[in-house]
């Protein structure tokens, strides 16, 4: 018997926690069952290996990014980018499993991967920063590198918030979202407009 949609959503969520935590070289099938509860046969009867329930999971978390940045959607694309990296970002400090993920994901890839789930995404946010007056006159690759700059700078600061927050306090950390946000129109501003 296969498990419904709502135990493939749960198995989902579980292993994006662990992998988030973990990465995929460090999250066993044994430690995936026990934190969803079932037996190692029941995640393996449902996704078969390891590498197909990481490739599922990766593919929600790349519905939700694409999600994310469909429900940012404005006219301007500058505006669009402006509130799609503040939204990634607020997101982020609410809940950092995803840009956890996202960096685990980066680190565990190999470049031979059979299917990359989050290109759609990423295609995705190359076109609409192409569609910019500063976009238009990048060739592909800066827009990429753009993006990907903008990704990690939000990663990195996600990433970092609870060891700044220790060595200088939680205050300092909350004055430190503002200023990111800050930082993160004015990078758009200033990639949008050259």
């Amino acid at each position: 018997m296969k498990p419904s949609g709502d135990a493939k959503s749960a198995y989902i969520a579980v292993a994006t926690r662990r992998f988030a935590m973990d990465g995929f070289h460090g999250t066993s099938l044994s430690n995936l069952a026990k934190d969803a509860g079932v037996s190692k046969q029941a995640l393996l009867h449902f996704f078969k290996t390891k590498e197909a329930l990481y490739a599922a999971t990766l593919t929600a978390l790349a519905e939700r990014m694409m999600q994310d940045l469909i429900a940012c959607r404005h006219a301007d694309p500058a505006q669009w980018l402006s509130d799609y990296f503040t939204t990634l970002c607020q997101n982020a400090y609410a809940d950092p499993t995803d840009m956890r993920l996202v960096v685990h994901a980066l680190l565990d890839s190999d470049q031979n991967a059979r299917k990359w789930p989050l290109r759609p995404y990423l295609d995705e946010l190359i076109r609409i920063t192409s569609d910019t007056s500063g976009g238009r006159a990048k060739e592909v690759s800066a827009q990429l590198a753009w993006v990907s700059q903008m990704i990690g700078m939000i990663q990195y600061h996600i990433i970092s918030v609870p060891t700044v927050s220790g060595m200088y306090g939680a205050d300092t950390a909350t004055v430190l979202q503002v200023e990111m946000v800050k930082r993160i129109e004015h990078a758009v501003h200033e990639f949008c407009s050259n």
